[in-house]
Order: C-alpha cells, then structure tokens, then sequence
C-alpha cells in the first residue's frame, strides 16, 4: 500500500483522480494558518512532514462513494475523516493521519518504533510490532 507497491485496485469502483490533481496543494498548505502544535522528526526514513490544523470539523459517517472504496479495499469504514484519509493514502501510496486535536497531547513526534512496542489500531486489535 506504501510507496513502490503500485496503486491498490478498488473492484471497478471508479475513482476520480482528476480532482486531486487539479488540487493546487502546496498553495492550501502555504495559506493555512500556522499549526499550534509541534513536529519532532526523530528519524532519518521521514524526509517530510506537514501539519495542517482544522477547526470546527464534523466528524460524521462517509459519504456513500468512500464508504464504496474503503469496503473495496478490505477495509471497514470508521467516519468522514478517517475514510478520506485512508482512501487517500491507498490511491497515493503517501501515508497520510488525522488526529483528534482535543485528545491529543503535547506535540508529533515522528520516530521509528522499538521492537516489542505495541499499539491498538482502529479495529481495536492490538499489535506487537518486531
């Protein structure tokens, strides 16, 4: 799903890439307002990082065209923004994360893992990483 593995095909759900590439993103990015929060990049494997905070946001259930490519994926739909997120991140190969700002403490730190550290994903399976 990552760089170099090619794109992940949704079962003939059409998929409309001419949208994001008509997106002029770096101007978004350039316009947004400076992110309150902090980045510490602690690894030489992430050349980049961009933090885009957004205000006001519903979190609500997809609508009926992600909920389509997420199933297509193998994947259960969790809500507007994590769908999006993941959608993007199969058809681009860039990972890409939205956080709950009000639950999220201190600043991003971007890090390789330690063996043995684990995490609970949003399935709610937890996960020993080696």
């Amino acid at each position: 799903m990552y760089a170099g593995s090619g794109q992940i095909q949704f079962n003939h759900v059409p998929v409309m890439l001419d949208e994001i590439r008509n997106t002029h993103t770096q101007e978004i990015l350039d316009a947004a307002p400076d992110a309150s929060r902090t980045i510490t990049i602690d690894t030489e494997l992430c050349g980049c990082y961009q933090l885009v905070e957004f205000q006001h946001c519903e979190v609500k259930p997809s609508d009926l065209y992600h909920r389509c490519m997420i199933y297509s994926s193998a994947s259960t739909p969790k809500n507007n923004w994590i769908d999006w997120s993941n959608t993007f991140m199969n058809l681009t190969g860039q990972p890409i994360h939205c956080f709950d700002g009000d639950l999220l403490v201190g600043g991003i730190i971007v890090r390789t893992a330690e063996d043995g550290e684990g995490f609970v994903d949003l399935t709610g399976a937890s996960h020993i990483l080696q």
